[in-house]
């Protein structure tokens, strides 16, 4: 029996497609345990709607399974996972139009004048709904997914300076929000 760990991507997509029962599970956990917490990552930012992440993000190993039953050559498991998730959050956020969250949504008042980390978190995530579609896409992929912005233009099929320029303005607003928050919390 191969120690399913040490094979490649590649090795495992192959085992998925050509094998059945118990060695293709083992390939597939195995693709899962690489890959579900990033994908979950970005469909969650992406998305801002937990239970909605937590649906397309099980219709994208649903998608990939699908994938292993067509002829295809894979190259990049991680960037063809990624592009199954990008596309159901494009459609899903397509269908719902959800209104964009305002100022006033953002629960910025704390009695309390330090920080907590799941605080900033909590509004970073707040303010990644404030933006448009393409430049949270861009955000995230940068903050969460580590993506250069070559890696961006590639997977994306745009230049670097879009990609550059939907960062640059993403975080610019980002900044601009929490700026007021930061401002109100400075220990006096």
């Amino acid at each position: 029996m191969k120690d399913i760990a040490k094979l490649s991507d590649n090795q495992l997509y192959g085992l998925i497609k050509n094998e059945s029962g118990k060695l293709k599970e083992e390939a597939f956990a195995e693709i899962y345990s690489r890959y579900s917490r990033g994908i979950y990552a970005y469909c969650r930012r992406i998305l801002g709607h937990e239970t909605l992440a937590e649906d397309l993000f099980q219709e994208t190993f649903l998608g990939f399974l699908k994938s292993t039953e067509k002829e295809r050559e894979m190259t990049n498991v991680q960037a063809f996972l990624l592009r199954i998730a990008r596309n159901l959050c494009l459609n899903a956020n397509r269908e719902r139009r959800t209104q964009m969250v305002s100022l006033e949504d953002l629960d910025l008042g704390f009695e309390d004048n330090r920080l907590e980390d799941s605080e900033v978190t909590d509004m970073i995530v707040s303010s990644l709904e404030l933006l448009s579609e393409e430049q949270r896409e861009a955000v995230v992929l940068q903050l969460y997914q580590d993506m250069s912005y070559q890696d961006m233009s590639d997977f994306l099929g745009l230049p670097i300076s879009t990609i550059r320029n939907r960062v640059t303005r993403g975080k610019q607003i980002i900044r601009q929000v929490l700026a007021p928050y930061f401002e109100k919390t400075k220990v006096k």
